[in-house]
This record gives structure tokens, sequence and C-alpha cells, in this order.
């Protein structure tokens, strides 16, 4: 996995905005659609369709992390809070990119379960892609 993002939040030592790992799990893909359906007065369904999104549920493997790579994890996780776009590579590296993608973070999604023993730590998020 590979992720390049600007560093706008928690700025102190978050290096260059780049971040290498491997992914355990990298589930979704297929194109969902966003928008609202309702009834119209006359019995009518109307259907409004904002965009077709593609949402990828994404967990690391457990990783041994130093004090400088975890601020990185979570300067990332901080500069993209918001809906700023990123690039994330799946399956890819920086050396040998497969597939990059401009994507957002989905808001609220990022996750460290839990600290394991050891400086062992282990994230999911969900990716967003818009296909239109």
């Amino acid at each position: 996995m590979h992720i390049e993002f600007t560093p706008t939040r928690l700025v102190a030592d978050a290096g260059d905005g780049v971040l290498a790992g491997k992914l355990k799990s990298y589930q979704g893909g297929e194109p969902q659609p966003e928008g609202r359906q309702h009834m119209a007065l006359g019995g009518n369904t109307e259907t409004t369709l904002f965009r077709l999104v593609r949402e990828y549920k994404c967990q690391t493997v457990p990783m041994r992390l130093d004090g400088p790579t975890l601020k990185k994890w979570h300067a990332f996780a901080a500069s993209v809070a918001a809906g700023e776009f990123f690039t994330f590579d799946g399956l890819g590296t920086a050396a040998s990119p497969d597939d990059p993608r401009q994507v957002q973070l989905k808001f609220g999604s990022f996750k460290q379960p839990q600290r394991k023993a050891g400086r062992i730590f282990v994230f999911s998020f969900t990716i967003v892609e818009f296909v239109t």
C-alpha cells in the first residue's frame, strides 16, 4: 500500500506526506449510487442521483511503528479528515505503482482499534473514489 497526502494538520513531524504499509484487508470497489428517493404527492417515486462512488474498506497488517512513523499516520488521519483528496494505491508501492487513485477518506472511518503490546499498531479506514 502506498499513500501520498499533503500534511495540513498536526504538521509537526508529519514528514513528507508519504506512507507505506501492507494491507490485511482491501474490500469493496463496486459502484454505489449516492442520492435520495422520495414519493411525490402524485404517487410517483422521484430519484435524485448525486453521484456514483466506490468504497473500499482497508485494514493494515499489524505494524511495529516508531514514534515518528506513528506521528505520520496520525498526521495523515488529521490531514484528510475533512474530505481532502489524497493518492492511494492499495496494491502498489512508490517504486512500483499498481493502480493509484485520487480518493477521500470516509468521514469518521479512520480507526486505530487498539494498541497491541510492543508498539504494534493496526489501522482501519474506508476510502471513497468518485466514479461520476
